[in-house]
């Protein structure tokens, strides 16, 4: 059999500003407008052979192509490094892959690799066992070498500080993680090893300065989580509760992450009106641990690691009402509660982000075919 997957994507990013900002550094010109377009096109040939006994085998070459475009001005030629102001490539990767699935059994392995000028990798096998259609055991593994992603490597801006052309290497992340459903509890246990980890970073001295830069930390990060979730019900309630702890093992302080992060939701469920409609409701608390969480830098669309602030550590109350009429579905959602009736300048959910205030979302949804 043969398989042929394609799709084209173009996107872009535009920074304007009226007035340049002193806290960015030097501009050529007064007011900004930085504007990055992204292309890519991927085309993926394969062919399958599939036998009743020994599963499934595929081989497959793909191509993956892209092209990023920044706008300059024909003077800010001074700014960048050889003049240089479009980015693109090609990556091309052969794999194959291998599924069985026989009676409570799936397995299934991947293995691909590049073979272009830049090499990436990516190593992947899981084992399956299924008690039942929703009761199971699974453990996987992955190896990936990952190509660093365009924005560390090269950048145009009417800033000063925000052009570069650098050089990394690959990113290498390895992934072991086992999960279990059953008529219990839900859970899942995850180790990531990451290698030559990319990530921005502010390297100015004063306080009153933001100048991000892309770096390349040498060191491993150890990345631990853990997942749990268990639904209880009673009658016509319901109590869904999920817990995710998770913890860092690192020289430096690259990666910060909350320790725990909650989840709790109370609901009921009625049908009403002689059972013609199916009413929900219902409230959710969100929590997350206070954590060093990543800033935000709005010249470049990227997040950058910061020791000096921390946020969290407050819950999120929100109340909800599904209701279903045949085809036809209504709900309403109130977020952010506690908003209301507490201290609004301890919200953030990131340093200098306010989290969001209190709101109402509405909402009808109908299908007019089953």
């Amino acid at each position: 059999m043969l398989k042929h997957q394609s799709y084209y994507e173009n996107k872009f990013y535009e920074f304007i500003q009226g007035t340049s900002s002193a806290r960015l550094g030097n501009s050529l010109y007064s007011d900004i407008n930085n504007k990055t377009r992204f292309d890519v096109f991927y085309n993926k040939l394969g062919v399958s052979f599939k036998t009743k006994n020994l599963g499934e085998i595929n081989f497959f070459i793909d191509n993956y192509t892209f092209n990023q475009f920044y706008k300059v001005a024909e003077n800010d030629a001074a700014y960048i490094p050889n003049k240089k102001y479009n980015l693109h490539n090609r990556v091309n990767n052969v794999g194959g892959q291998y599924e069985f699935n026989r009676n409570k059994w799936d397995f299934n392995i991947l293995l691909q690799n590049a073979i272009s000028n830049q090499p990436s990798s990516n190593y992947e096998v899981f084992a399956k066992y299924k008690f039942s259609d929703v009761n199971f055991i699974k453990i996987s593994a992955q190896q990936i070498s990952k190509l660093p992603d365009n924005i560390f490597l090269f950048n145009v801006s009417d800033y000063d500080n925000y052009n570069w052309n650098t050089t990394f290497k690959n990113e290498k992340i390895s992934i072991l993680k086992a999960e279990t459903k059953n008529k219990w509890f839900e859970a899942s246990v995850q180790l990531t090893n990451l290698k030559d980890h990319l990530y921005f970073y502010n390297t100015a001295e004063r306080i009153d300065s933001l100048v991000v830069k892309p770096f390349q930390y040498n060191n491993s990060i150890q990345y631990l989580c853990a997942e749990i979730a268990k639904e209880i019900k009673y009658k016509n309630w319901a109590l869904d509760n999920r817990v995710k702890l998770q913890e860092v093992q690192q020289d430096d302080k690259i990666l910060n992450l909350p320790y725990l992060v909650l989840r709790n939701t109370l609901y009921y469920t009625k049908p009403v009106f002689k059972k013609a409609m199916l009413l929900q409701t219902g409230v959710t608390i969100n929590y997350f641990s206070n954590y060093y969480a990543n800033d935000y830098v709005a010249v470049i669309g990227e997040f950058f690691v910061q020791n000096q602030t921390k946020v969290g550590g407050f819950p999120v109350l929100d109340f909800f009402v599904n209701a279903r009429v045949q085809q036809c579905r209504i709900y309403l959602k109130a977020e952010h509660i506690n908003a209301l009736f507490t201290n609004k300048v301890d919200y953030y959910n990131a340093p200098n982000s306010p989290f969001r205030d209190f709101h109402i979302r509405f909402g009808l949804e109908w299908n007019f075919f089953k």
